[in-house]
């Protein structure tokens, strides 16, 4: 038997389960036997909308997760075109150390959306709460038309005892 659990709201708080095995199936639609899930310690993802400022050469979007955070990556996908009359070719994703950490000339069209695979990152960096994360502009500067939703993926791992 496959166990479905829906839920419509998610505390970052842990969400404890309990123990006992569950066959639960992913999104890629393979089945996995779970003896205790607890949802403090998967991946919890922020969404955030961002509009392309007029003149600028980045554009920066905190985030309010918890201290002590693993950074598991940052998403984009263009939910409305970036304008193109100050010369933007594409962006980069990074933060404040690396301009490219999470991602590297990614195109600027309605609809493009980046995954793990444009990330230049080999670990989950730990951060100390109030993640920036730093959207560049290539080829000149945002035009003020335009939108990007960003999303930060992030977990806090925690002993539980059984």
């Amino acid at each position: 038997m496959v166990e479905t659990i829906t839920f419509s709201l998610i505390d970052r708080e842990d969400v404890d389960i309990g123990h006992g095995d569950r066959s639960v199936r992913l999104q890629d639609g393979s089945l996995h036997t779970l003896t205790r899930v607890n949802l403090g310690t998967l991946s919890v993802l922020e969404t955030v909308r961002r509009a392309a400022t007029a003149g600028a050469g980045s554009l920066t979007v905190t985030f309010n997760n918890p201290a002590g955070s693993r950074i598991q990556g940052v998403t984009i996908k263009i939910t409305t075109a970036l304008g193109t009359t100050n010369g933007l070719t594409s962006i980069d994703i990074g933060d404040a150390r690396t301009q490219q950490l999470w991602g590297d000339n990614i195109g600027i069209t309605l609809n493009t959306e980046t995954s793990s695979d444009n990330f230049f990152v080999d670990q989950e960096p730990l951060d100390l709460g109030a993640y920036p994360v730093r959207i560049t502009a290539n080829g000149g500067n945002f035009d003020g038309t335009g939108e990007i939703e960003v999303q930060l993926h992030y977990s806090r791992l925690r002993h539980l005892s059984p």
